[in-house]
């Protein structure tokens, strides 16, 4: 399954981060992909270094291209 949170405004990163961490609590597989930004937030950290979970992101922009 995949999610893609967009758009203007706050909460994309912290809603998209709850649902990795309750796939990851039933069991399953997560992978982190972010555009525009550099996984450096707090929700990406504590999933990437404490849960094991692949991040991968990009280069911080001012907005999309």
């Amino acid at each position: 399954m995949i999610h893609v949170y967009y758009g203007d405004g706050k909460g994309k990163t912290t809603a998209a981060m709850g649902l990795a961490l309750r796939m990851l609590a039933a069991g399953g597989r997560v992978v982190i992909v972010q555009y525009l930004k550099d996984g450096e937030s707090g929700e990406v950290r504590m999933l990437s270094d404490r849960l094991g979970v692949p991040v991968f992101a990009g280069v911080p922009t001012g907005k999309f291209t």
